[in-house]
Parts: C-alpha cells; structure tokens; sequence
C-alpha cells in the first residue's frame, strides 16, 4: 500500500521544496525522485532509504532524506502521509541549526501549531 508524499506549501502557494528540487543538476534530480518513490512505495520499512530521524527533544517528528549531500526534511502526519517541508545542500559535517528551525516552523505551520 503506497503513501501520500505531500509538499508543504508557503501561503503564497509555492513548494520550498519543489523550488529547491528544480534547481538541483539533473542527475542529483533523478536521484531525488528515486528516493521519493521508495518513500512513497515503501515509506518508513525501505531499507535503501537513507533516512534517519532527527535528534533532539526540539525537532521530534522530523525525519532526514538523505541523497548524496542533498537533504529532504520531512514529517509523518495523519495516517499513511509524509509532508516534505524543507530541501537543503549539507556543506558540513553539523546539519546548520537554521535549516532545522526552517524545518520544524514549517512543520508547526503545516500541523496548525
């Protein structure tokens, strides 16, 4: 049984990361969409999905996609549906705390918080 993969969208109607989809390289693209249809067919039991959940008590819920040095920040909400929230490229060793906070804000907006 698949599961929905729902983009968070901003008031104005735009998709954070659909937007940061659409700049990536083609190749990193379709590396992107091969991780997406695994989570869809699959969801949290895909064990070729390299997916963590994120630690600390401030970011309960939010799980990491992670494709290379692409990143996909994502949330389990009602049922069998994951809402992606934020897309990044890590640079570093630490994921950057304001891509987190990025994540959990729109995490809250999404679940009416």
């Amino acid at each position: 049984m698949n599961w929905n993969v729902v983009h968070y969208k901003t008031n104005s109607g735009n998709s954070p990361v659909i937007d940061y989809i659409e700049t990536q390289e083609p190749e990193r693209v379709r590396k992107i969409r091969n991780a997406l249809r695994l989570l869809r067919e699959f969801g949290i039991e895909e064990s070729q999905l390299n997916a963590r959940k994120l630690s600390g008590r401030r970011y309960k819920g939010l799980y990491e996609l992670r494709i290379d040095s692409t990143r996909i920040i994502y949330f389990l909400f009602t049922g069998r549906r994951f809402v992606l929230v934020h897309g990044f490229t890590k640079k570093s060793k630490e994921t950057p705390k304001r891509e987190l906070e990025v994540a959990r804000k729109r995490m809250k907006d999404y679940a009416g918080d």
